[in-house]
């Protein structure tokens, strides 16, 4: 389990950081629904990400290894997820990131069930709290 949790840690920070990254690039702040957001562009985390904007969120994806962090409201964008970012992000560390869910209980015939299992088992551990339908890490 403690595989799982690094991993989401990182996935945290880089959700964070890619957001605080925007954030700084755009010199005006954003309304509540992302109205004035750009649709799309680049920032620079160590690599290039390209983004493009989506309803209340927007999908990174680094250009080399083709890494995703990818949130749908903009609360996601902070310190919050939910179990559709991760799964997405897992999904995009290709091997990687099945082996790691596999080696935590996590097949990918039924990714979505077994993932929200992992995740509520470490609400129940205090690891993770959650409220509605977003997880953070305590």
């Amino acid at each position: 389990m403690n595989k799982l949790v690094n991993q989401i840690k990182i996935f945290i920070s880089l959700q964070r950081e890619l957001w605080d990254k925007l954030t700084q690039e755009v010199d005006f702040d954003f309304d509540p629904f992302l109205l004035n957001a750009p649709k799309q562009g680049s920032v620079t985390l160590n690599n290039k990400w390209k983004y493009s904007k989506h309803g209340l969120g927007f999908r990174f994806t680094e250009e080399i290894t083709g890494t995703v962090i990818d949130f749908h409201t903009v609360k996601a964008g902070a310190d919050c997820f939910d179990e559709w970012g991760l799964e997405t992000y897992f999904n995009s560390l290709g091997v990687k990131g099945r082996k790691l869910l596999q080696d935590n209980y996590v097949n990918n015939k039924v990714l979505d069930i077994k993932l929200k299992h992992q995740l509520d088992l470490l609400v129940q551990e205090g690891i993770l709290e959650k409220n509605e339908k977003f997880y953070k890490l305590v």
